[in-house]
């Protein structure tokens, strides 16, 4: 940045009379043609905090809390690397053998004379850049607020309800700009691949002589509501707890910092991030277990030393599943010598859609979760025949119903004693249990559908075809599960 080597593309710089020029459409911090950092400085930005308490019958018992604040991050710091190396600072070609490159074979590095005759600028279409919006100032923000009543409804307990929420704005995002349009790889008047018998996508994009141009800016959004319930009992006959429930949901765009969207409609990747829990149920506790030795045997040493002083305390935790979608795997067509006469079956967009960059989604007819009896390991979590694929040039469900995996349950307990030995000196005795009651938490399924494409006798189009799904042995299934009771003999001795 400092040295002014970063690079970004701009579709209003591109010339498409030079499709082999790899300077074609980039502007480089080097002639001042865009900042050192290609975004322009960030405008400042404030980040107020407010709260409150409020004491509704001034006796103490019944309490009205809430707070807002705004909080501002800043991106890391290699979305910036990227756009330094990256042409005309550096190419990168990959050693192999012979490779297709724009519909011709191109040299490798397999030998040295073919190391000799590589041109790394000759890969047109396989060159990848990062790009950058050289207009966007945003930076990703967040803005967080609360409203907690909080009860006191019995000796030393506390029941408080929450509504705690968050929105995030102005989130890194990066997309393909470089797309081939839908339908543009059909033969013309047709939904079969493809025009001139070329299925190289590059050869359709078109910002010749670049690949994948990932564009950056601050576009995507997420956010997060719930309702939390927290009961909170300080010492009072021994015992001392502490619940939270937590009932809530988080939408947003992309799983990850990088992750990209879709390049036509981003709507279509809105809905349950992999975070989400729609039931979270906590508590803890610890409890001074009634002295017996006192009670029923008097004040016998022996017994008082073996059965009065002992504590249990211990963790649990109850999650719901996380949510699951359905993606494509592997699409075959068959009879094969069949689709050979018809056309190249690409078995993606490509077949789909005539573009690559459409993700090709199964379609959903029904919650596939929806009266399915799960039977243990090897057992389909999912049915299987609420699965298909749409038609050739139609949607698959970009928006499917919520449905989840496996939610887990977990016990960890300790059971406690200390044995006096004169004034400065004792004996400490724990037994620890983790996952005591050794609950099974099962995997989450296969999502990923593979599917045949199967012809009739005499098809003439790929549209013809029709769903069949391949992987029946496992998609839909939870192969397998983990967690195993694990307990701990300690003994500690004080002098």
């Amino acid at each position: 940045e400092v040295r002014g080597l970063a690079v970004t593309f701009d579709s209003a710089a591109y010339d498409p009379s030079r499709p082999t020029d790899f300077l074609n459409g980039l502007l480089l911090a080097k002639k001042g043609q865009v900042p050192n950092s290609v975004y322009p400085n960030p405008h400042p930005v404030t980040q107020p905090r407010v709260g409150f308490a409020f004491d509704v019958f001034g006796t103490g018992k019944t309490v009205i809390r809430g707070g807002l604040g705004t909080y501002v991050q800043r991106d890391q710091g290699n979305i910036s690397f990227n756009m330094a190396n990256a042409p005309p600072n550096s190419f990168t070609s990959n050693a192999g053998g012979a490779v297709a490159c724009n519909s011709v074979s191109c040299p490798g590095f397999a030998t040295l004379s073919g190391i000799e005759a590589a041109n790394p600028f000759g890969a047109l279409g396989n060159i990848g850049i990062q790009a950058a919006n050289k207009r966007d100032a945003s930076q990703p923000q967040s803005y967080e607020w609360s409203l907690t009543w909080s009860q006191l409804v019995g000796p030393k307990t506390t029941l408080e309800t929450s509504y705690v929420g968050n929105v995030s704005r102005h989130l890194f995002n990066i997309h393909n700009v470089n797309v081939v349009q839908p339908g543009a790889m059909f033969i013309p008047g047709t939904t079969n691949c493809c025009k001139d018998g070329d299925n190289v996508a590059v050869d359709y994009a078109p910002y010749k002589p670049w690949g994948n141009i990932g564009w950056a800016d601050h576009s995507q959004t997420a956010n997060y509501h719930s309702l939390q319930v927290t009961a909170r009992r300080n010492v009072s006959q021994g015992l001392t707890f502490l619940t939270t429930y937590t009932w809530s949901k988080t939408l947003g765009f992309s799983s990850n910092f990088q992750g990209g969207t879709d390049p036509f409609d981003t709507r279509r990747n809105y809905g349950l991030l992999p975070w989400d829990r729609r039931h979270l149920l906590n508590f803890s506790y610890i409890y001074q277990l009634p002295n017996l030795g006192t009670r029923y045997i008097g004040r016998n040493r022996l017994s008082k030393g073996v059965l009065d002083g002992w504590q249990l305390s211990g963790i649990t935790h109850y999650a719901s599943g996380s949510p699951l979608r359905i993606t494509t795997g592997s699409v075959s067509c068959t009879p094969s010598a069949l689709c050979q006469t018809i056309g190249k079956f690409s078995g993606n967009g490509i077949t789909w859609f005539g573009t690559p960059d459409v993700a090709l989604t199964p379609a959903i007819l029904l919650n596939p979760q929806y009266g399915v009896k799960f039977n243990g390991v090897g057992g389909l979590w999912l049915d299987q025949n609420f699965v298909t694929l749409p038609a050739i040039n139609s949607f698959g469900t970009f928006e499917q119903p919520t449905f989840r995996g496996p939610g887990s349950g977990n016990w960890d307990m300790t059971l406690f004693k200390r044995f006096p030995l004169g004034e400065r000196r004792r004996i400490e005795f724990r037994v620890a249990a983790f996952d005591v009651f050794n609950y099974s938490h099962f995997d989450n399924p296969q999502t990923s559908a593979s599917f045949d494409w199967v012809l009739p006798p005499r098809a003439t189009a790929f549209r013809q075809g029709r769903a069949e799904l391949a992987n029946r042995d496992s998609f839909g299934r939870i192969t397998n599960k983990h967690g195993h009771r694990e307990m701990e003999v300690a003994l500690k001795i004080y002098f």
